[in-house]
């Protein structure tokens, strides 16, 4: 460090500052520490002495990038490695925003691919489209109230293909429609009728159950 002090001057005492703040008396036998690094100029007016950093810490400028700054904005180009909630008892990390991250892939985040599933058969769709699709294995419904429900004012239709047929309560139907037997106990009859108003001008094919006669 240079600077252009004197070797001696006939002052009492010395006033030394850094970057402009409040200076501190210091004598002959007054001891002066300097820590941290960078480049730094010295100045002296009258028994003033101002030493001023003109650039930063050169060992973090070169390392800076390599750690993130809490102030700043920072971009990983790298992989980075999370530790704690794969293996240990708390979560890797936390997002403390509800804000929906535009074409975020999540994909692989369980190590696999969404078209290589392990615990899904490999090669195959295993996905219902809701706009329509066509399944190749059965459909079983279990824990829900409903079953197969429409919205209001929609129709379900059972439509088989070709010589398809549909089946309640047998997998082998013989006809369009084949209802499973009855038995003897109550509240199993193969078809029952709400009762209700009839029609007052009867339709073709149609049958209804007004409490009395169908």
């Amino acid at each position: 460090m240079t600077s252009d002090i004197p070797v001696s001057d006939n002052y009492q005492y010395w006033v030394l500052q850094a970057n402009g703040a409040a200076g501190s008396n210091i004598t002959s036998t007054s001891a002066v520490s300097f820590n941290g690094s960078g480049i730094v100029t010295t100045s002296r007016s009258g028994n003033t002495i101002t030493i001023t950093g003109t650039e930063a810490d050169p060992i973090w400028s070169a390392a800076e990038p390599s750690y993130f700054n809490l102030t700043q904005n920072e971009t990983v180009t790298g992989i980075p490695a999370f530790n704690g909630g794969t293996t240990g008892s708390t979560a890797p990390f936390s997002v403390d925003s509800t804000y929906v991250v535009a074409n975020l892939n999540s994909d692989l985040l369980d190590g696999y691919h969404a078209n290589n599933l392990p615990y899904l058969p490999t090669g195959t769709d295993n996905w219902v489209n809701i706009t329509g699709d066509t399944m190749t294995g059965s459909l079983t419904f279990s824990g829900v109230s409903s079953d197969i429900t429409t919205v209001n004012n929609e129709h379900l239709s059972l439509m088989p293909n070709g010589t398809g047929k549909v089946g309640i309560g047998t997998t082998s139907p013989t006809a369009y429609l084949h209802i499973k037997a009855g038995t003897a106990s109550a509240n199993t009859a193969p078809l029952k009728f709400t009762a209700g108003t009839n029609l007052t001008t009867p339709e073709s094919g149609a049958m209804e159950w007004d409490g009395s006669r169908v």
